[in-house]
């Protein structure tokens, strides 16, 4: 059903959206493959995936079984990984650029707003847990029951600057 949502519109995106004309305009595609910085990619994305892992096998399983504790540190070590690859590498190669941590509270802002996925996946998860196992509530029904934590928070994300 999504497919049929979204096929349209990317197509719709792919002969509308004007082609590039700034920086990266004239570089040849062996040029834009060396600034795609994969390892530093690939480093952020498996760090995300292993801290929600860690996070949600711990709500599950408890928080002192090796299902939460060796994806919950290993995202860590990652994280700290592409932190130092992305330091290393010149202007224009980083995913993050450096001029980026020179905005004032920007590491601030950024530790404030990744605060609230940790307390999601250990908040929501156990309720839908219960929802489904001690309830015996259809799973659509359990999803509806949290819909208010979700509609709250995206009222105060619109009006928290």
């Amino acid at each position: 059903m999504i497919t049929i949502v979204i096929v349209p519109f990317a197509f719709a995106a792919f002969a509308l959206v004007p082609k590039t004309t700034g920086d990266g305009a004239n570089y040849t595609a062996r040029d834009k493959f060396k600034r795609l910085d994969l390892i530093g990619c690939l480093a952020m994305l498996l760090s995300i995936i292993l801290l929600i892992l860690g996070l949600t096998l711990g709500a599950s399983n408890g928080f002192k079984t090796a299902g939460f504790l060796a994806p919950f540190l290993l995202s860590w070590v990652i994280l700290v990984f592409f932190f130092v690859w992305e330091a290393k590498l010149p202007d224009g190669y980083a995913l993050i650029p450096p001029a980026f941590w020179k905005i004032p509270n920007m590491s601030l802002l950024i530790f404030f707003a990744l605060g609230i996925y940790p307390w999601w996946a250990v908040s929501q998860l156990p309720f839908i847990e219960r929802f489904l196992a001690v309830y015996n509530e259809t799973p659509i029904i359990a999803a509806v029951r949290l819909l208010p934590q979700g509609i709250a928070a995206l009222a105060i994300a619109m009006v928290i600057p």
